[in-house]
């Protein structure tokens, strides 16, 4: 029993030496040597320039990792590599967890991709129109020629949501932005996502 017990010991002991020394080494590496927020900039760098590169960056060590999962990257994440609507975001997949949560630091590409998605494909009419309207007053040129097609349908011309659907469009105009706008929507309105149908037939598709 007694060797058995001593053998035991150096077990537990040979594996506290090894967490240790890992952990050693983490600490010791030549990375931790400079601040977080700087990593959080060449993070953001990275981020807003590819979004493959940061997810490989995440995977390289602890210290990109939290460096990429900081708001201030997910704020300036590219998103050209997420299409503007995909029913691929109606199940609960990583991409769209990663969507919102860069939508909820204030990501305004983010932030119209996922109002876009509540409205046009989950049929959440409400959260989503609000999600557009909250996009385009932060700025989004997208967000704004999508609200005011939706808000100048809305009623009378007198109607305070058509009125403020021709002051967005009108914005959109400043910008020399509308026949981009139209143009985009064009092709997004004749994607084949329209067709494909939820996995849930109890959520309605608007469009």
């Amino acid at each position: 029993m007694a060797g058995t017990s001593s053998n035991g010991r150096k077990v537990r002991e040979g594996k506290k030496e090894t967490i240790k020394g890992r952990l050693s080494a983490e600490c010791d590496s030549p990375l931790n040597l400079l601040p977080l927020d700087l990593w959080v900039r060449i993070a953001s760098m990275v981020a807003a320039g590819r979004i493959q590169d940061l997810f490989n960056m995440q995977a390289t060590c602890t210290v990109f990792l939290d460096a990429a999962r900081s708001p201030v990257v997910y704020k300036v994440t590219s998103m050209s590599v997420y299409p503007i609507a995909s029913y691929f975001y109606f199940v609960d997949r990583p991409d769209k967890r990663f969507l919102y949560r860069c939508a909820d630091t204030g990501n305004l590409v983010a932030m119209f991709r996922s109002a876009m998605m509540d409205f046009f494909w989950i049929g959440r009419n409400v959260s989503g129109m609000d999600g557009l309207n909250e996009a385009a007053t932060a700025g989004d040129v997208e967000a704004m020629y999508m609200c005011s097609m939706l808000l100048m349908c809305h009623g009378n011309e007198d109607d305070h949501p058509v009125c403020r659907g021709h002051e967005l469009y009108e914005t959109v105009g400043a910008y020399g932005a509308v026949e981009s706008c139209r143009e985009l929507f064009q092709r997004v309105f004749t994607q084949p996502w329209l067709e494909v149908k939820p996995f849930f037939p109890g959520y309605p598709v608007i469009c």
